[in-house]
């Protein structure tokens, strides 16, 4: 019987590698838990997004409300036993002008004082220029 080593082989020589970098697979599932890391991320962001956006068009319309409040209670303060107060209120409808519609409609209030008399000027300012007298 011949004699065979046990060291032969009939494949290429093996050589060892070092690895030096990352394979395509590593790469890919890396790339992938980026993506997605990025995308919830985004989805945080925009959702606060619209939130800040919402409370800054609420705080607008609550400052106007107020404005709105303080000359009221100005107003009303400031009648007189001989005036009156009339508040009307009415609803519309923009897209046809109808204003039974209520699905769609706008509601405007008007509110009326209404005196009879002289009023003084709440301005300070001389409304009577010249200093000539009115005739009543």
């Amino acid at each position: 019987m011949p004699y065979v080593s046990k060291n032969f082989s009939c494949s290429r020589p093996r050589h060892r590698r070092s690895r030096s970098g990352f394979s395509l697979m590593e790469l890919m599932v890396a790339v992938t838990i980026l993506v997605v890391i990025i995308l919830a991320v985004n989805v945080t962001f925009s959702g606060a997004s619209k939130q800040v956006g919402t409370s800054q068009a609420t705080m607008d319309m609550m400052a106007g409300i107020r404005g709105i409040q303080s000359m009221i209670e100005h107003d009303v303060r400031s009648m007189d036993r001989n005036g009156f107060l009339v508040i009307r209120s009415r609803l519309f409808d923009p897209t046809s002008g109808d204003p039974v519609k209520l699905d769609r409609t706008w509601r405007f209030d008007q509110l009326s004082f209404l005196a009879t008399g002289e009023f003084p000027n709440p301005s300070g300012a001389d409304s009577n220029p010249g200093g000539r007298r009115r005739n009543s």
